[in-house]
């Protein structure tokens, strides 16, 4: 059902500010990536899902090259001037800027992670699920040279039940969101740097097709729980505070002093980075499936029908657009322009002073986009197509 600007002037008038003053405005200076990387599923440690030095033709994006990967399960990364993304049964593939195949790896597993990729860019982190001696399955972090795809070391995740999710790379360490916690290795041989087991993940959450990563910036780790989210220091893996809101299965974002998270049942909040003190919260009500991605100045996340754009600092409306379906995949956002799933719709996003902005440039229909990656003046998304379709786009 469409929402009225009266209507949703009123949702954001009785739900966004919760105590506390708004926060200084910041600029997003995630120095995780350049404007040729996109390293990790969400950009960068900070998982802001923004690279704010990406342009696009907006005008009349079209596809460069398409590659096919059967059953493709993760989403693209780009680094060292290749795009790598993987299939459930086939592996993970790096390929050139036109397309060409760099290198492929098989035999890693039908479980392949999204990888994230070290700063310096050598080396390549996936989790993966792996037969263990007693027969049932476990979950193992591999590190991989990433100009070549060859094995530098692997780790298993301590539980036999345990699992491995998307990797987050940052400061000479891998940290990792299992079902039992959160562990920290050694980016350079995998040994555990620390490990902290108190902190249960619903067990099943893996197969609402989300890619849950730990959000990272100075010290704080933020990763979502069974119940909310909770902020970790990764000097010395205690527990800073935890925040209670009901059902979060997508990852946090970090800009500044400010982390934000969607929760499912009760929409997109805004907290205070160091204390967990909410700054505003319960935007966009029920139906959010997809992690904040945070520009500059807005907010931008999916529900049931529409994208919403929201200003960073207090969550006020900004704008929204209307889709024909629910908005389940992640969002990206460049230079003046969102990416948006699952029909990869490329959107305009300058909205200032409208409501209703119906500027959907270019469309793609497919079953399943993953979270796409803007580099190089290209939008990267690997989009499942039914069995065995699909595959990795480029488009610019």
């Amino acid at each position: 059902m469409e929402l009225s600007r009266r209507h949703w002037l009123a949702v954001c008038a009785s739900t966004a500010v919760a105590g506390g003053s708004s926060p200084a405005m910041w600029t997003d200076s995630q120095p995780s990536a350049d404007g040729g990387d996109w390293r990790m599923v969400n950009y960068g440690p900070a998982q802001t899902s923004h690279a704010p030095t990406a342009s696009l033709d907006v005008d009349a994006p079209g596809i460069d090259w398409f590659v096919p990967i059967p059953q493709p399960n993760t989403s693209p990364i780009v680094a060292n001037g290749m795009v790598i993304a993987g299939g459930s049964h086939s592996g993970l593939r790096a390929f050139d800027q036109t397309g060409s195949t760099v290198w492929i790896r098989n035999n890693l597993g039908e479980n392949v992670s999204t990888p994230a990729i070290a700063e310096d860019g050598s080396t390549l982190f996936v989790s993966r699920r792996i037969q263990s001696t007693h027969g049932g399955p476990n979950w193992a972090v591999r590190a991989l040279d990433a100009t070549t795809g060859v094995d530098r070391w692997q780790t298993t995740l301590p539980g036999s039940e345990n699992r491995g999710y998307v990797p987050t790379a940052t400061d000479g360490a891998v940290y990792v969101r299992t079902r039992s916690g959160v562990i920290a290795l050694e980016a350079s041989d995998g040994s555990v740097r620390w490990r902290l087991s108190s902190l249960p993940y619903p067990s099943g959450a893996e197969t609402l097709r989300t890619e849950i990563s730990p959000a990272i910036s100075g010290d704080m780790v933020v990763v979502p729980d069974a119940d909310g989210i909770t902020a970790i220091d990764r000097t010395d893996h205690s527990i800073v505070w935890r925040k209670r809101t009901g059902m979060v299965r997508t990852t946090p974002a970090i800009a500044g002093s400010t982390v934000y998270f969607a929760d499912v049942m009760a929409g997109v909040y805004a907290l205070d980075l160091e204390t967990g003190d909410q700054r505003w919260g319960g935007i966009g009500g029920t139906g959010v499936w997809t992690p904040p991605a945070v520009g500059s100045e807005r907010v931008y996340f999916g529900t049931s029908g529409n994208i919403i754009a929201v200003n960073a600092s207090d969550g006020s409306s900004d704008w929204l657009t209307s889709f024909n379906g629910g908005i389940s995949a992640p969002i990206a956002v460049g230079d003046g322009f969102i990416v948006a799933g699952p029909d990869l719709a490329i959107v305009d996003a300058d909205g200032e002073g409208r409501w209703f902005s119906d500027e959907i440039l270019w469309r793609m229909y497919g079953n399943r986009v993953f979270s796409p990656a803007l580099a190089n003046a290209t939008v990267y998304a690997t989009v499942s197509m039914g069995l065995l379709g699909g595959g990795l786009y480029a488009i610019s």
